[in-house]
C-alpha cells in the first residue's frame, strides 16, 4: 500500500495461518465447538496484516492485490 507514492505497507496472505483460506476454516470450527454456525449469505472478512492508517483530505492511494488487482484512490479536500 503506497500514499502519495510512499511504501506504507507491505503483507502477504500467508502472513494469515499460512492461507487466509484457513482462517476461514479456523473461525467455522471454532463456531462448531461453540454450538453456532455461519448464516448463508453472511460475509466474513479475515482482518488486515498491516495497522491501520488514517487518512487526510488529498491522500492519494495506490493498493495492489497479487491475485486481485489493484485500486487507486484518493480522499477529497
Amino acid at each position: 500500500m503506497r500514499r502519495k507514492g510512499e511504501i506504507l505497507a507491505s503483507a502477504c496472505g500467508a502472513e494469515a495461518l499460512g492461507d487466509p483460506l484457513n482462517v476461514m476454516v479456523w473461525l467455522v470450527n471454532k463456531l462448531g465447538a461453540l454450538g453456532k454456525g455461519l448464516s448463508a449469505g453472511a460475509i466474513v472478512s479475515t482482518g488486515s496484516l498491516t495497522k491501520f492508517y488514517f487518512v487526510e483530505p488529498g491522500d492519494v492511494f495506490d493498493v495492489s492485490f497479487s491475485n486481485l488487482g489493484q485500486i487507486h484512490f484518493s480522499i477529497g479536500q
